[in-house]
């Protein structure tokens, strides 16, 4: 950069300055007005001569100076750097007047011609002959007219300095993009899935079957339903990409987006498997809500959003999100954060054409999620801390009804009980049989049409734990545990839907409804940076039908319930936002067919 460029902006602000000085200094001092009077037409300046000045003087001087160095960073004249050293001198030369022990007496002031302005400055020079004594400050004056010529020259120059060295530049960018905040990450992964030889081969994949056609169940189809691969060991390389945007619309309220890989059927899970012909793969949209901080300790969110729960991954998948309201509130005392979470989410819309075939429509059965949550923050320090909360979920409509006598003589046809079956689910929880079929008298050894649902109602009462004790270092230790209880279950109810799967060594059925896990971490829990690490180390048990298996971990067992097991890992930071982490997870049935399967899980991930 020339000195050119860099000396009008040190002058002109200085000037600016300088200005202010005079001006203030002019309100304080007397004036002769006799001689101001002689030749009122002249144009006048402010000349300090003293380094002197009594403390009102001084005073109104600082109070003006800083006046104008926060309008100038508050303009954009100024940057930061610039405005934090001009205070700082500022400061100095207050401390060092009020250091001294003597303060010199106010002086007199004159008002001069242009001729006597020149003379004056010269005289007030080091060394000049004409000196004023000590403690003498000599004050003229500028017409407001030229006092304003003056102001907006300088701020002209001031303001082209600062274009030219690139240190203000206001107005090249619309101010929304001020407002916008972008992040995200990148997460490549190599799994392992390994099945036991011993594993049975027939277990039905529902969520294929429920999507698709209805299934003919009569003993003269040979064709076997979609099963789920049970035997055969899979390698299968995938990315995670994500793009999270972020919005502040005011001081008070957010808009917030997420870009995630992955599809639009799976709800748990924005991996996207590599091995597609080098096709393109699908960007979807993960979040979209709106986050009002309505009143202190007061959050309101609208939208699809982030898990709003104190939980663990034994009922909601950690890539889960929510479609709906939430409301939460926290008040501190002290070391102590009592929080409520209340959300009420709509789980599964009924079509509006439904049935699309058919004329006669069926009437509308919406599913939802309705929750609550009491808990508590303590913190032991501003690191250490412990969480407890009791939530309560209840799902409506979520469990599938017995149709009404239904004759389906295609597998386009449909019951009235159809929409009762699950828009998703991953396997383990209990389903019947939804069709209360007719036999075709026609052809009474004909195809049976056939969808299944949940048996189960869900009343989930979780209780949720975490403590995090940090030492030295950084290092923390995180214990974590959950337990959940589904009220809804029923199992003389589910008996009697004649269900199709969860049964013992002995053919009697034994689903279950209640769910545990711990978890312990210890190391740096991000572990984001070179060298932080950190192991962990978990078991759980979820029986049948204690969570909803559509939303639960969709890695443990590759998703589902009726599992248990343990899982192990460690996290490793090889540079700032980047690190390496490996999973080893093993799970086998609680009951049921025989279903062990082990993944192994090395992922490389960067963040930005």
């Amino acid at each position: 950069m020339s000195s050119r460029l860099r000396t009008p902006r040190l002058s002109t602000i200085a000037a600016l300055l300088f200005l202010s000085a005079g001006r203030a200094v002019a309100a304080e001092a007397p004036v002769d007005e006799a001689v101001a009077a002689r030749k009122p037409s002249t144009p006048l300046a402010v000349v300090p001569v003293t380094d002197a000045t009594p403390p009102a003087v001084a005073q109104a001087q600082d109070d003006v100076t800083r006046e104008l160095i926060d309008i100038l960073a508050a303009k954009g004249l100024l940057n930061e750097t610039e405005a934090t050293r001009l205070v700082g001198k500022l400061r100095e030369q207050a401390a060092k007047r009020v250091a001294a022990k003597s303060v010199p007496a106010a002086g007199s002031a004159v008002a001069a011609s242009a001729e006597e302005i020149a003379a004056a400055a010269a005289a007030a020079a080091p060394g000049g002959a004409d000196a004023p004594k000590r403690g003498t400050v000599r004050v003229v004056y500028l017409p407001e007219a030229e006092k304003q010529r003056i102001r907006e020259e300088i701020k002209a120059e001031v303001l082209e300095t600062a274009k030219a060295e690139n240190w203000a530049q206001p107005n090249t960018l619309p101010a929304w993009t001020r407002r916008i905040t972008i992040g995200g990450d990148l997460r490549l992964r190599f799994e392992r899935d390994l099945f036991d030889s011993n594993n049975s081969p027939f277990f039905i994949d529902f969520n294929t079957l429920n999507a698709g056609n209805a299934y003919d169940v009569s003993q003269n189809n040979v064709n076997l339903p979609p099963l789920l691969n049970t035997q055969r060991d899979r390698a299968v390389p995938r990315f995670r990409a994500r793009l999270d945007i972020k919005a502040a619309v005011n001081d008070d309220l957010d808009a917030v987006f997420r870009l995630a890989s992955g599809n639009a059927r799976n709800p748990v899970s924005t991996n996207q498997t590599l091995g597609t012909t080098f096709n393109r793969t699908t960007l979807t949209l993960d979040t979209a809500y709106i986050e009002w901080r309505a009143l202190p300790g007061l959050n309101l969110r609208g939208g699809r959003g982030p898990n709003p729960w104190l939980s663990t991954d034994l009922v909601w998948d950690e890539d889960l999100n929510f479609d709906g309201i939430t409301a939460r509130y926290d008040y501190r005392l002290g070391a102590v954060t009592p929080f409520i979470t209340v959300g009420a989410y709509s789980v599964q819309n009924t079509d509006l054409d439904f049935p699309s075939a058919q004329a006669q429509k069926v009437a509308s059965r919406d599913k939802y999620l309705y929750g609550a949550q009491l808990g508590s923050r303590i913190d032991f320090s501003d690191s250490s801390k412990a969480e407890f909360g009791v939530a309560y979920y209840y799902f409506d409509k979520l469990n599938g009804e017995l149709s009404s006598p239904c004759l389906a003589l295609t597998d386009l046809d449909a019951c009235d009980s159809d929409l009762t079956r699950p828009g998703f689910s991953q396997g383990g929880n209990t389903q019947f049989a939804l069709r209360n079929l007719l036999v075709d008298p026609a052809n009474p050894d004909g195809p049976q049409f056939q969808y299944f649902g949940l048996a189960s109602s869900f009343r989930e009462l979780a209780f949720t734990t975490r403590f995090d004790a940090v030492y030295g270092g950084g290092i923390h230790s995180v214990l974590s545990g959950e337990y959940v209880y589904n009220l809804g279950y029923r199992q003389g109810r589910v008996a009697a839907l004649s269900p199709v799967n969860n049964f013992d060594d002995n053919g009697v059925y034994s689903g279950g409804r209640a769910a545990y896990g711990v978890n312990l971490l210890v190391g740096y829990p991000d572990a984001s940076e070179l060298g932080q690490w950190s192991i962990s180390g978990s078991y759980r048990r979820l029986e049948s039908d204690a969570v909803v298996d559509a939303f639960t971990d969709s890695d443990f067992r590759l998703g589902g319930t009726n599992a248990k097991g343990y899982t192990i890992g460690g996290r490793l930071g090889v540079g700032h936002n980047i690190w390496l982490q490996t999973r080893w997870l093993s799970a086998t049935e609680v009951t049921g067919a025989p279903l062990a399967i082990d993944v192994l899980q090395l992922d490389f991930e960067a963040r930005f």
